[in-house]
C-alpha cells in the first residue's frame, strides 16, 4: 500500500493549492475534501482487516473449516454482515464531516446547507483523485488468480503453487479493497446527486429547495414507492447478470465435455491431441466434431440439449 499512500499525499498536495488558487484559500473546502481521502483510507484499513490473511477474522473462518463445510459458511457470513457496520459508519461520519466542514465556512453565521451539500460533492471528487492508482490494486487480483489457476490446470509442480497462493490470497483482499472504495465514493456521490435533482426539480416547479423537500417525506406513500422500486432495482440488473454468467459456464462446461468425448487423448493430457484443433482453426481448416456437435450453439449432445 505504499504506491496508495503515496497517491494520497500527493493528492492532498494537490486539492491544496488548487483550494488556494482558485477557492481563494477556503479552509472548509479544502477540509471537506481532506474528509474525502480520510473516508477512502478507513475503508481500506478496515476492508484490509477483513479479508487479510495476516488478522483474526480470517483466522476464525479458516478454524471454522475443520468442523466442516456448514460452520465454515456461517462463520464466513457472520464475519462478512460484521465487516460491513464500520465502513458504514466511516461514510456517515465522512458525510456528516464534510457537510459541516464546508457549511460552516461559508462566512455566515449559521451553517449553509448549500454549501455543505457542495462540500460533499467535493469529498466524493477527492476520493476520485487516487482512482489511478486503485484500478492498479484492482487488476493485480485477477493476474495472480489466474496464475494460480493456469499453475493448477498445467499440473506444475508444487513449488509454482507455493508461490502463487499467497499471491492469490493477497489479490482476494486488493479486490475486496477496490469494492469498499468504489461504494464509499458512490454513496457520497449519491448523496451531492440528490440535492442537485432536488434543486433542478424544485426550479422546475418554480419552489424553494426548501419547501420543495418538505414534500419528500416518508408518511408520503409515492416517497415510500419510489424507495422500494430501487431497493428492489439492483437485485433485478443483478438477476440478469448471475444468469448470463452461468450460462456462460454451462457452455464452457459442454464445451469441455465435448472435446474430453470427440478428440482423441485429450483427457488422458494427450498436449499434441488438445493443440491439434487449435491449430486447425489457425490454418483455416476447424474443428469438424465440433461443427458436427452443434457445440459452437451451446448445446451438449450426451444430453440432447
Amino acid at each position: 500500500y505504499q504506491g496508495l499512500a503515496a497517491t494520497t499525499a500527493v493528492g492532498v498536495i494537490g486539492l491544496y493549492l488548487l483550494d488556494y488558487f482558485f477557492m481563494n484559500a477556503n479552509a472548509g473546502i479544502f477540509v471537506a475534501t481532506v474528509v474525502g481521502l480520510l473516508v477512502m483510507i478507513l475503508i481500506v484499513v478496515v476492508t484490509d482487516y477483513y479479508t487479510s490473511a495476516k488478522y483474526g477474522p480470517v483466522h476464525h473462518i479458516a478454524e471454522s473449516a475443520s468442523a466442516g463445510a456448514g460452520p465454515t459458511v456461517i462463520a464466513g457470513l457472520a464475519v462478512g454482515l460484521e465487516s460491513a457496520w464500520i465502513p458504514g459508519l466511516v461514510i456517515v461520519a465522512g458525510s456528516l464531516g464534510a457537510y459541516a466542514a464546508a457549511g460552516w465556512y461559508a462566512g455566515t453565521a449559521h451553517l449553509d446547507i448549500y454549501i455543505g451539500l457542495y462540500g460533499i460533492g467535493l469529498a466524493a471528487a477527492s476520493m476520485l483523485s487516487v482512482t489511478g492508482m486503485i484500478i492498479s490494486i484492482d487488476a493485480f487480483g485477477p493476474i495472480t488468480d489466474n496464475a494460480g489457476g493456469i499453475a493448477e490446470m498445467a499440473k506444475l509442480p508444487e513449488q509454482a503453487r507455493a508461490i502463487t497462493d499467497p499471491l492469490d490470497a493477497v489479490g482476494n483482499t486488493t479486490k475486496a479493497i477496490t469494492k469498499g472504495y468504489a461504494i464509499g465514493s458512490a454513496v457520497l456521490a449519491a448523496l451531492a446527486l440528490f440535492a442537485a435533482y432536488t434543486f433542478a426539480a424544485a426550479n422546475s416547479w418554480g419552489q424553494s429547495w426548501t419547501s420543495f423537500t418538505d414534500l419528500l417525506d416518508l408518511s408520503q406513500p409515492l416517497v415510500v414507492v419510489g424507495l422500494v422500486i430501487g431497493a428492489i432495482l439492483p437485485f433485478f440488473f443483478t438477476s440478469f447478470l448471475m444468469n448470463a454468467v452461468g450460462i456462460a459456464a454451462e457452455k464452457m462446461v459442454f464445451e469441455i465435455r465435448r472435446q474430453f468425448r470427440e478428440i482423441s487423448g485429450a483427457a488422458r493430457g494427450d498436449r499434441e491431441a488438445a493443440l491439434r484443433p487449435v491449430r486447425g482453426h489457425r490454418h483455416g481448416h476447424g474443428d469438424p466434431a465440433a461443427r458436427r456437435s452443434g457445440a459452437h450453439r451451446g448445446r451438449d449432445p450426451a444430453r440432447g440439449r
